[in-house]
């Protein structure tokens, strides 16, 4: 069995520190990491840091013209389910995207992580090169951080989430490429669940994985967000 969670960091480094060292009690195998922010070269190296933690870091660091910006993907050193194959990472999206080969459990795979602009504009550009370019992997496991709903009947409550530009193209790619909200799979497409962010009185899902529709080679049996 795999253990992965995907998680916001807001640049934060001891929240670095604290969620890497959870993560290894719990046995999480990786993780996705956005929002992972710029720091001046030789102010924060995020690479060894993790390495000393015992995990492996694949980062796609934030630039100065997109501070807040950054993914990385953390793969536990002594994991037992998932090893690096040879092929490099791909990277994109600016610091937005990166895509990790793996084996998981003997299976090939790509771990995709994204981290979505907040912005509507820039948003949508993420959605044309994502189509464009061919970055999203019928045979992985995506995740991240979207800054949209995927179904605004369902996964907002409590309020109003106007910030959604681009759901609609998003969703269409995810469905050319088979793929389909891996919580929903789980859970069902009704009821109004599993909200990752409570700001005041609104409950929004923008944090979520996707895997494959039909005849995926991973069945989930848990996922929920962080209480």
């Amino acid at each position: 069995m795999v253990k992965l969670i995907t998680y916001n960091f807001n640049g934060s480094r001891k929240r670095l520190a604290s969620i890497l060292s959870a993560a290894t009690r719990d046995h999480v195998d990786a993780i996705f990491g956005q929002e992972m922010h710029y720091y001046e070269v030789g102010h924060f190296d995020l690479v060894a840091t993790a390495r000393t933690m015992g995990w492996d870091a694949y980062h796609n660091p934030a630039t100065k013209d997109d501070p807040k910006g950054g993914t990385a993907i953390f793969i536990r050193i002594d994991s037992q389910t998932i090893t690096r194959t040879k092929d490099p990472p791909v990277e994109g999206c600016g610091s937005r995207y990166i895509s990790v080969p793996v084996q998981i459990e003997g299976y090939l795979a790509k771990l995709q992580n994204f981290y979505f602009h907040s912005k509507d504009a820039p948003r949508q550009q993420m959605i044309e090169e994502i189509s464009t370019k061919g970055y999203l992997n019928r045979g992985g496991i995506i995740a991240g951080d979207f800054n949209m709903l995927d179904d605004p009947l369902i996964d907002c409550e409590k309020g109003e989430y106007t910030a959604n530009a681009g759901f609609k193209a998003w969703r269409a790619e995810t469905s050319k490429k088979g793929l389909t909200d891996a919580y929903r799979k789980f859970h069902g497409y009704e009821a109004k669940s599993g909200f990752t962010r409570r700001h005041g009185t609104n409950y929004t899902r923008i944090d979520r994985f996707y895997i494959r529709r039909h005849f995926s080679l991973f069945h989930i049996v848990r996922i929920e967000p962080d209480p």
